[in-house]
């Protein structure tokens, strides 16, 4: 599994980039895409996602908002595509309403049904607020035991 790719911008659409990594040019689904410069060279945070029809790879700035996306996509009523319809508002801000419990600013931003958002809410609330009180410093969370389990 691929973490990250280390690369060059080559191009930038409304909500992908073609990014260069080993001579080799790749279309990445990208939040908020506007963060991105063509040219630049970039770390990005990789998902891919197959199915039998297709295979579509998603990037982040960082390993956090790679982690919310994950999070996001685990819940049923929520793909990918919903999933970066909410990163679009950027990932603090939906890691700030998902610790506050803000349930009218998701549903009234993309087509996540209520039920879904208390889903979220339910499985996520507290993890994020450990992240908003560390402000979002995931070592302080206990990152890799305990907190990434919800506990």
């Amino acid at each position: 599994m691929t973490l990250y790719k280390i690369g060059k911008i080559i191009n930038i659409d409304k909500d992908y980039v073609i990014f260069e990594n080993n001579d080799v040019g790749e279309l990445i689904n990208i939040p908020d895409v506007k963060r991105f410069k063509e040219g630049e060279t970039r770390k990005i945070f990789i998902s891919s996602i197959e199915n039998e029809y297709t295979k579509t790879t998603y990037g982040f700035e960082d390993i956090k908002e790679l982690i919310l996306f994950e999070d996001l996509i685990s819940l049923q009523g929520i793909g990918p595509k919903k999933a970066m319809l909410l990163l679009n508002n950027g990932w603090k801000t939906i890691a700030n309403w998902l610790a506050d419990n803000y349930r009218d600013k998701i549903h009234s931003i993309t087509y996540i049904s209520p039920r879904a958002w208390g889903d979220i809410s339910d499985y996520y609330s507290k993890k994020y607020q450990k992240w908003v009180e560390n402000n979002f410093d995931p070592r302080l969370n206990n990152y890799w035991g305990t907190s990434w389990n919800n506990e």
